[in-house]
């Protein structure tokens, strides 16, 4: 598995190509390991999101609150 950080949060590469989210962000965003096609697709060199979030959904609030969780969790160890 490759491993690599990006804004502060580790990310995971597993043997298959596939990006290994943390939970917290999965919650967040409501992914599900049974979904049945794939919410990210590449554009432009960029995998985005294309699934369904909170309309009213403060992005920057939740991005920090999963970067505050992480370091938490790594502070801990």
């Amino acid at each position: 598995m490759a491993y690599g950080m990006i804004n502060s949060m580790d990310v995971k590469i597993d043997k298959s190509g596939r990006i290994v989210v943390p939970k917290p962000l999965l919650d967040r965003l409501d992914l599900k390991s049974d979904m049945a096609h794939p919410t990210m697709v590449h554009v432009d060199e960029l995998w985005v999101h294309q699934g369904t979030a909170p309309a009213n959904a403060e992005w920057a609030r939740v991005l920090e609150d999963v970067r505050d969780e992480r370091l938490r969790t790594v502070g801990s160890d």
